[in-house]
């Protein structure tokens, strides 16, 4: 067991649940810490482990009246979850030599009488009205809001998916091609290519080893879902077209127009943050886009003095959907997420789009939520308002929630049945 990649996962945690960034963003923050190099892949397997466990560990320490920082919360975590999952085989001992004091004499104790219990043990004496969010990191909140639109036993076999998340990325072909990339990305991965677009790939092992490799650092390969390939391709972007993109950052689907169109769109790109634009200028030139015009604006406010024909609203919101593709929104979920406040900013957005597309024009509109408030809710309403015409055959995917009126014409995506992340998508005709 290595004293460097138990504290190094301690330190991704702490940075995921206070500063709310991904796990993969935390990850390569802490990665150039932990020496040697030779436990990276180890301290990632760890801070997995721990975010896997979380709710559980969280439970005992309550249980018992425990308090501590943050960090050594987080530290707790990450021993729990080692204890866990016997594959690791670590005992007490182990962890009271690797953990550098991060463990509290009471933590420790707590650790040595609970070791010879199994998972399976420990959630036979939660409640059953909380055993799905303690097995599978899920906060209750979401798990109560998902249980009326699916049956429990659908639940189950969603969250049951998130815990064998599918990674997948693209290649950049404005950059370079997929026969060259191909060559390169084997020395460090096992891939499959995917059957319904030429230039997606899944990652089948060593994802940690990709996502800090230079194919990925110099823009040669994107790590990104599937489903953000199904919701630029609702678009069918064509070359030469003008086109909105209303919350353009940070960059991804942009900069995926740009590759379908061999970067001949002429692409209007807007986002509300200086900082997350300036960070998508930097991605851009990193991909090879050259045809994307950057404002700072509140799309919400948009007034173009002409009309255009496709619009990309890909809107902010709760992110429920990337549990399987991103684990540490399981710790940065943890707090109740104020949906109507983003469902508000998705129908303002839809508005601002529909006022700026002429007649028969096309607006994709996606959110990576599981909740019905954020997607067939929000069309409902629009169609209510302006009339719109949703139709989005042709689109991969299955219907919408059966409790809403437009089931048939919209799609969802699900990591249990098309192994992506969780996606609303709608095509609306103006």
């Amino acid at each position: 067991m290595s004293r460097y990649a138990f504290r190094a996962a301690t330190l991704i945690l702490e940075r995921i649940e206070r500063r709310k960034v991904s796990f993969d963003r935390a990850f390569i923050e802490v990665a150039p810490s932990i020496a040697p190099k030779t436990h990276q892949h180890l301290a990632y397997e760890y801070a997995l482990n721990g975010i896997l466990y979380y709710r559980a560990a969280d439970l005992l320490l309550k249980r018992e009246k425990i308090s501590s920082s943050l960090r050594r919360v987080c530290a707790f975590r990450v021993a729990f979850s080692l204890l866990m999952n016997k594959k690791f085989g670590i005992t007490v001992d182990d962890l009271k030599v690797v953990s550098g004091g991060l463990l509290t004499g009471r933590m420790l104790k707590l650790l040595k009488e609970i070791k010879d219990i199994t998972f399976e043990d420990f959630l036979k004496e939660i409640s059953p009205k909380k055993v799905l969010g303690v097995k599978y990191a899920i906060p209750d909140w979401l798990i109560d809001e998902l249980l009326k639109v699916m049956e429990r036993k659908e639940l189950e076999r969603l969250l049951k998916a998130t815990l064998k998340p599918v990674t997948w990325a693209r290649v950049n072909t404005l950059k370079s091609n997929r026969k060259k990339i191909a060559k390169k990305i084997v020395t460090l991965a096992e891939i499959r290519w995917d059957k319904d677009y030429e230039f997606m790939f899944e990652i089948v092992k060593g994802r940690e080893r990709v996502i800090s490799s230079s194919l990925a650092k110099d823009g040669f390969i994107i790590i990104h879902d599937k489903g953000s390939t199904v919701v630029v391709d609702a678009l069918s972007p064509k070359v030469g077209e003008n086109i909105l993109d209303l919350a353009s950052a940070p960059g991804v689907k942009t900069s995926l127009i740009a590759q379908m169109t061999s970067d001949k769109a002429r692409i209007l790109a807007f986002d509300i943050s200086y900082n997350r634009m300036r960070e998508m200028k930097n991605l851009l030139r990193k991909l090879n886009v050259k045809n994307a015009d950057l404002t700072v604006l509140d799309s919400t406010k948009l007034r173009m003095s002409r009309r255009f024909k496709k619009a990309l609203v890909d809107a902010p919101c709760s992110n429920t959907g990337a549990l399987s593709s991103d684990p540490g929104l399981r710790l940065a979920l943890r707090s109740i997420v104020n949906i109507d406040k983003y469902a508000n900013i998705q129908y303002a957005m839809l508005k601002s789009a529909v006022e700026n597309l002429r007649k028969g024009g096309v607006i994709v509109y996606s959110t990576c939520s599981l909740l019905p408030k954020e997607g067939e809710s929000v069309v409902e309403r629009l169609e209510e308002e302006y009339g719109i015409v949703v139709e989005t055959d042709g689109v991969l995917g299955v219907p919408g929630y059966r409790n809403s009126r437009l089931s048939s014409k919209v799609r969802r995506l699900f990591p249990h049945i098309n192994r992506t992340t969780g996606f609303f998508i709608a095509r609306i005709y103006t």
